[in-house]
């Protein structure tokens, strides 16, 4: 792809996330699913470069004075040579001559007020009231996985020969961690279900319900099931875990997700109408503010 392509695909990319309607990587993966003719490297530098965008979007929309997904990505590459990163057939549109002038009206801010350094919301910077959490939830994240029906150690080695280097979690007993950015849908473990991808803390989450197999559970708020696949490995497939999202589509990956894992005490149920579960789990960050 032309470098103009690959901008006009993240300009594409941040039009549909800056709508705030779904989350950006659901939105980045049926982007690129579609269009399977854009290369590897491509591939990296659209999703690079729109996550840079998306973790600095509060101080690109203060500098641009705007929150209009064009104005923030010219501000993003307000010193790149415009010449070069627009036109062509499948390119970013060339910018207009207003679009120039306004470039140079604009200019960088010394000192952003702190809740835009931290790149969090007013109002959730306030009630968080800590600064050093809120940078942190910007970081960019490591790669954690989950050891399922095989110890971590195993898996440790197993990903080892593969040229896949993890290490212990502190905390999750089932979790390895890398600090790579790591693609591993191609990993012969993954293919196999010997991990699933997924994050410490809710690894921990799916610890703490302390599930039992001849418990009545539910999955209040299941999403894409990451903990009702845990606490299904946890139970060794015994019992059964209600699923339930009140977005029921939300929850269509949980399916090809137990296939590969080898999870079969699922059950995705629409409605909810008993009231007596013995572990009702509720799990529920779904504001999409990180």
């Amino acid at each position: 792809m032309q470098t103009s392509a690959r901008y006009q695909a993240v300009f594409e990319l941040i039009s549909e996330i800056f709508k705030d309607k779904m989350p950006a990587d659901i939105l980045i993966n049926q982007y690129l699913r579609a269009r399977k003719y854009i290369g590897a490297k491509d591939r990296r530098f659209i999703c690079d470069t729109t996550w840079d965008i998306i973790r600095h979007r509060m101080r690109l929309s203060f500098d641009a004075k705007s929150d209009n997904p064009r104005e923030i990505l010219l501000y993003y590459l307000k010193d790149e040579d415009f010449d070069i990163i627009t036109g062509g057939k499948y390119g970013l549109e060339p910018v207009s001559i207003e679009e120039k002038k306004r470039l140079s009206e604009l200019k960088d801010e010394e000192v952003y007020p702190l809740n835009v350094e931290c790149e969090c919301p007013l109002w959730l910077f306030e009630k968080i009231d800590c600064p050093a959490l809120v940078r942190a939830l910007n970081e960019k994240a490591c790669v954690d996985i989950r050891a399922n029906f095989i110890s971590r150690n195993e898996l440790k080695n197993r990903l080892k020969s593969e040229g896949l280097f993890f290490s212990l979690m502190p905390y999750a007993p089932f979790g390895l961690r890398s600090e790579d950015r790591l693609n591993l849908n191609n990993c012969v473990c993954y293919q196999e279900g010997l991990f699933d991808i997924q994050d410490e803390s809710s690894q921990v989450a799916a610890l703490l319900c302390d599930a039992k197999a001849d418990e009545k559970i539910i999955d209040y708020c299941a999403g894409a099931g990451g903990k009702s696949l845990a606490m299904g490995a946890y139970l060794q497939n015994d019992g059964l875990i209600l699923c339930h999202d009140v977005d029921f589509h939300r929850m269509d990956v949980i399916k090809g997700r137990a296939e590969r894992l080898g999870i079969k005490n699922l059950k995705l149920i629409k409605d909810v109408e008993d009231t007596d579960f013995d572990r009702f789990v509720i799990d529920a960050p779904c504001s999409g503010t990180g």
